[in-house]
């Protein structure tokens, strides 16, 4: 059984940012789906009055790369559908494989290269109640080189553009769809992009070269969610000559290097930065998601303030050493933004506006965060376990140690996943006392502060309830 036979469930994730540092010009190609053919199905359970299934798929299609060149694609999909009432939005899951990237075979974290869904990990149950069409979909060539025919074929790296984009095409018209399955996806009128770390790159990448217009000038992606990105991009190629050692011992098909600056204004696009994803690691070319900031008629970016790239709620780096990753979750955050997307795209309503990370930068390039008293950082999106300043002045939020978001002790020897997983450091027993007189006076300052994000658009109603509840039950 293969990896796209399992059903989505709540599986680890294993996110991290590739080590490719080069961008290559883009050829132009066009894509038409074939036919996506069903290979499993089975019910996922009513949510908000819709029953929702799953489908794993295979998308078959064609690339027009121009002149007499035409080539082909099979790759595996995963669908989530609701039978009735869906509120007229696709969401796309550009499939993160970044693990294929970093290791070698019996390297990676999992011990295997693998491929996750990562956006239905984090939105889980939250895409069901909204109504949303999903397709995760397996982009790559670099995975199926490694996996052979049998799990899917992509002739040319460059044909990586033009699979996302028929993912897309399909929900909008998904009449190519065959096999047995209870009742068929409807079409959707618009369809989102999501993409987490690798993926969100590639799709800033997509945005930034002019591939999220189609020929006759129709928006691929209404608009685009970007997860921990670090204000990367990852270029398409088709290199076929492998990296040298201690790289991967087969060809990664993708090239990835900053790039700041504005983006057009090609549909709207968030970009979610945790604070490892801001400064550098000098000489590394990783992360600089300080350069990509801007805000325009369609474009945010909110970077988070004590917040790591893994949060063990997608993978927990005990297993690699990593004792000290820093606890906090950014799902919260995702969900509300992709709401404010939505409206963004359906009703013009705008989101808030950015929110950067205070600091600056030092000779070379490396951004330096400025930090309190305790050495949370300032600046930025702050969750409740950052202390916050009210514009009334009253400060609120309730840390309980400090929360960074890159761990130094995994530099020498380097090691990606636990380096980014960041830190957490508690206050001392005396501390909490000090700061904190009496258990309600914790949960008063959670409250407000998780008040002050929820009318600020920030979190969900949910995410307010469940961050009061949580305070409620700490002793």
């Amino acid at each position: 059984m293969t990896h796209s036979d399992v059903p989505i469930g709540k599986r680890g994730a294993l996110l991290c940012l590739t080590l490719c540092l080069a961008l290559v010009p883009i050829d132009s190609a066009r894509a038409e789906v074939t036919r996506v053919v069903v290979k499993s199905a089975g019910p996922m359970g009513v949510f908000e009055g819709r029953e929702y299934i799953w489908a794993t798929a295979t998308m078959e299609g064609t690339v027009d790369r121009g002149g007499r060149e035409t080539g082909r694609y099979r790759v595996p999909v995963v669908l989530m559908y609701p039978d009735r009432n869906p509120n007229g939005f696709g969401f796309v899951d550009v499939v993160n494989s970044a693990d294929f990237t970093a290791y070698k075979e019996g390297e990676a974290p999992a011990g295997k290269r693998s491929i996750y869904y990562v956006g239905d990990i984090i939105f889980s149950d939250y895409l069901r109640r909204e109504g949303f069409t999903y397709i995760a979909v397996q982009w790559s060539r670099m995975v199926t080189y490694v996996l052979g025919a049998d799990y899917g074929v992509i002739e040319n790296g460059l044909d990586g553009y033009e699979i996302v984009k028929d993912a897309a095409r399909f929900l909008r018209e998904p009449s190519k769809f065959e096999g047995a399955v209870p009742f068929r996806p409807k079409a959707v009128g618009r369809v989102t992009g999501f993409g987490q770390s690798q993926t969100a790159a590639l799709l800033r990448e997509f945005v930034r070269s002019g591939q999220n217009r189609e020929r006759g000038g129709a928006l691929t992606f209404e608009g685009i969610l970007a997860g921990v990105g670090a204000g990367m991009c990852t270029s398409l190629n088709n290199d076929e000559t492998p990296l040298p050692e201690p790289g991967p011992t087969n060809p990664t098909f993708q090239k990835r290097v900053s790039c700041g600056g504005p983006l057009p204004e090609d549909g709207k696009y968030i970009a979610i930065e945790s604070e490892s994803d801001i400064g550098t690691r000098p000489g590394s070319g990783l992360f600089g998601g300080y350069l990509a900031r801007h805000q325009t008629p369609s474009f945010r970016q909110y970077e988070l303030a004590g917040v790591a790239h893994i949060a063990p709620d997608i993978v927990d780096l005990r297993v690699f050493g990593a004792t000290r990753q820093n606890p906090v979750s950014f799902r919260p955050v995702f969900k509300a933004m992709l709401h404010n997307l939505v409206e963004w795209i359906a009703s013009g309503t705008a989101p808030p506006d950015s929110r950067y990370l205070e600091g600056s930068v030092d000779p070379e390039g490396s951004f330096q965060f400025a930090t309190d008293a305790d050495g949370n950082v300032k600046g930025g999106l702050r969750l409740p376990h950052i202390p916050t300043l009210l514009l009334s002045g009253e400060r609120v939020g309730a840390p309980l140690g400090v929360y960074r978001g890159l761990d130094p002790d995994f530099l020498q020897p380097f090691n990606l996943f636990a380096w980014i997983g960041g830190t957490f450091a508690p206050f001392s027993a005396q501390e909490l006392a000090a700061r904190y007189p009496s258990h309600d006076a914790y949960v008063q300052l959670v409250t407000k502060a998780a008040g002050a994000l929820l009318a600020g658009r920030f979190i969900l109603q949910e995410d307010y309830d469940a961050y009061i509840q949580a305070a409620k039950r700490s002793r």
